[in-house]
């Protein structure tokens, strides 16, 4: 069956009509570099770390149709680090390499738990399992009287449990609130250097980049050479 429609063909007939309609048919991201190359052959192929992915199981692809893969390198790209960015990261002492890699939420969490001065979560655990065996007997009766007051209890116990939860999400807050400004400054941080956990480039306009250094300084970096020896640079701004 063809994706998106109610069309529905066997391997014979699809042979058939490339043989016969090959018009019909376009390439997908598995077969797109065979025909590229074969179409418009290069010495090397440039691509970002997703594309570099794929391309290096294509090998026995192009050999197939007795073609040479061809260089693949990663291309290169660069980050920029705004001045308030890079200033919080050294006086955090945190190294700009996780915030790279996508893993501010990680060290947002480890940092509030190593800051949080309340064990809410070991009490609130406490409680639960104290009041599970309290209640345990009165689950027990109503299994014994009644399958309306089995499922009561059940009930009830879910509730009681619900209540310390919503207790427990309020004292969390209550936390958050206390170091809201910290925990800005770690979503900023975020936002410029892996904004949505995807490279910088992907997401932030050159024109933003243009707007915080301006065109002037904006046209400097883009007519910098850069070395061959490094693939991805970062520019303070």
């Amino acid at each position: 069956m063809i994706q998106g429609t109610n069309y529905t063909y066997t391997k014979s007939e699809l042979i058939k009509i490339v043989e016969e309609q090959p018009e019909r048919f376009s390439n997908n991201v598995v077969t797109r570099p065979l025909m590229q190359e074969w179409l418009l052959p290069v010495l090397a192929f440039i691509g970002g770390p997703g594309e570099i992915a794929y391309w290096a199981t294509l090998k026995p692809v192009f050999e197939q149709f007795d073609l040479k893969v061809p260089p693949v390198i990663l291309r290169y790209h660069m980050t920029f680090v705004p001045t308030t960015v890079n200033k919080w990261l050294n006086e955090m002492n945190y190294d700009i390499l996780p915030f790279l890699n996508g893993e501010m939420e990680a060290l947002r969490t480890r940092w509030l738990e190593k800051v949080n001065p309340y064990p809410i979560e070991e009490i609130v655990n406490q409680a639960k399992a104290q009041i599970r065996d309290s209640h345990q007997p009165i689950r027990e009766l109503t299994s014994n009287m009644d399958q309306t007051l089995e499922r009561l209890s059940k009930k009830n116990i879910e509730l009681i449990e619900y209540q310390l939860d919503f207790i427990e999400k309020k004292m969390q807050n209550f936390v958050r609130q206390a170091h809201e400004d910290t925990l800005k400054k770690f979503a900023e941080s975020s936002q410029w250097l892996s904004p949505l956990n995807k490279p910088q480039e992907r997401i932030i306009h050159p024109f933003v980049i243009m707007n915080v250094l301006g065109e002037g300084e904006f046209k400097k970096w883009l007519s910098q050479e850069l070395p061959l020896s490094r693939n991805h640079k970062l520019v303070y701004l």
